[in-house]
């Protein structure tokens, strides 16, 4: 397990707690950053939900200053089965256990209203997540309305609004934009990816296709090679699979796009034009929001880590729709946020 990272320089005004949190398929650490003083905190917490699945939350840590500066106190954890929450293999690690795990996380860190942020597959468990806290906020009423006291004091914290950065949620879709993105390499990239002659060659079409979609900053930063040094390699092939291009995990035929029908919150969708997921592909979704309630935003020459190779227009994007999400004091300027982006 990796040790808790230091504290970026500059950051010493940021006041960070962490734990671990044990849960049936593991133990999950966590850390909760905010301003340093609670008058400070004046905005919606966000919940940082990394990708992979097994892409532990270093590569995500580039958010946390930014948002926590604009007011926001920010969780981020690594999903159990990679980086600092280890399985403990008594359990199988699924797409229902890693949402009811967010919900879990939530309550132990206090908070009691949020965003949530999913970066690629974690656009997935972060509408994994909504449907479950929908669900489980329907049974609470419903209990409270039988005068069941303790049912309804179990009802979740609120998810006040949905922020999906380049999002993986529905699995033919995404397959569909990668093949479109390797019909664009050169031949012999394609080659190596399409009819490798060895794993060495396989690894190779892959890194290129990284290389071109995945980030485009040489060298990588410090906290994606992390990331990418301490990926969950078992829970990334049970729930997708041996590598990039082929599916044969639990995700195979994964629809979450269909929970955005029915969301009744902001929804904010991100990605670059030179993504893993295409902007059309992006609209897609976000057109899907019942009440013009979906936004998105594209950012020209940016790849699937769009968020560091752009950091200052991708927050900006970012923080003006959280300002824009109703909280639990009324605030906020529209619960149905204007498009941005191209």
């Amino acid at each position: 397990m990796s040790p808790l990272p230091p504290v970026p320089a500059g950051q010493e005004d940021i006041a960070r707690n962490h734990g671990h949190l044990a849960r049936p398929t593991g133990s999950l650490w966590w850390q909760l950053a905010r301003p340093s003083t609670d008058t400070e905190a004046t905005g919606t917490p966000v919940v940082l939900l990394h990708g992979g699945p097994g892409m532990p939350a270093y590569y995500l840590e580039p958010l946390v200053e930014p948002l926590v500066t604009a007011g926001h106190p920010v969780l981020v954890f690594d999903q159990i089965g990679c980086g600092r929450s280890p399985a403990n293999g008594e359990e199988p690690v699924t797409v229902d256990s890693l949402a009811a795990d967010v919900l879990a996380v939530i309550a132990q860190a206090g908070l009691t209203e949020c965003v949530l942020y999913g970066h690629s597959w974690g656009g997935m468990l972060a509408l994994e997540t909504y449907r479950l806290y929908a669900e489980r906020r329907k049974a609470g009423s419903a209990a409270g309305a039988a005068g069941s006291a303790a049912g309804a004091a179990g009802s979740p914290a609120h998810i006040r609004g949905l922020v999906l950065g380049s999002p993986l949620l529905h699995t033919d879709l995404w397959l569909q934009d990668a093949r479109a993105n390797i019909d664009s390499l050169p031949a012999d990239v394609r080659a190596l990816i399409d009819a490798p002659r060895s794993d060495a060659e396989a690894a190779a079409g892959e890194d290129a296709y990284y290389r071109e979609y995945f980030c485009a900053l040489d060298p990588w930063p410090e906290e994606l090679v992390h990331t990418m040094n301490d990926l969950g390699t078992e829970v990334y092939e049970a729930l997708w699979g041996p590598n990039e291009f082929t599916p044969t995990g639990a995700l195979v035929d994964a629809d979450s796009a269909r929970i955005l029908d029915s969301v009744d919150v902001p929804v904010l969708a991100l990605c670059g034009t030179r993504d893993e997921v295409s902007p059309k592909t992006l609209r897609g979704f976000t057109d899907r929001a019942p009440g013009e309630r979906g936004a998105s935003a594209v950012f020209e020459g940016g790849t699937h880590c769009v968020h560091l190779e752009q950091p200052e227009a991708y927050v900006q994007a970012v923080t003006e729709f959280l300002r824009a999400v109703p909280d639990a004091r009324g605030g906020g300027t529209s619960s149905s946020p204007e498009r941005v982006g191209k």
